[in-house]
């Protein structure tokens, strides 16, 4: 998937996938879609740091996650930005 996404949009950095539970929570996961060294991380977009300050998610640089409400993800649909 993020191959295809690279080919095609080569300025994107990360992705944002959404998936809604059956008890009405969804699921967020956040990636950046670029590859690089572990040693080439300094300075990049940090998913884990992210998802763990302002979701109480968790991960490591490349890739995180977290479990939100359904009145979270309207908030953020709403303000359009995560």
């Amino acid at each position: 998937m993020f191959n295809s996404l690279r080919q095609s949009n080569p300025d994107i950095m990360n992705a944002i996938v959404f998936k809604h539970a059956k008890n009405g929570n969804w699921t967020i996961s956040l990636y950046n879609v670029r590859e690089c060294d572990e040693k080439d991380w300094f300075g990049r977009f940090h998913c884990g740091q992210f998802m763990k300050e302002h979701y109480k998610g968790g991960g490591h640089p490349g890739a995180a996650g977290c479990t939100i409400t359904q009145e979270q993800f309207i908030k953020i649909l709403k303000k359009k930005e995560l």
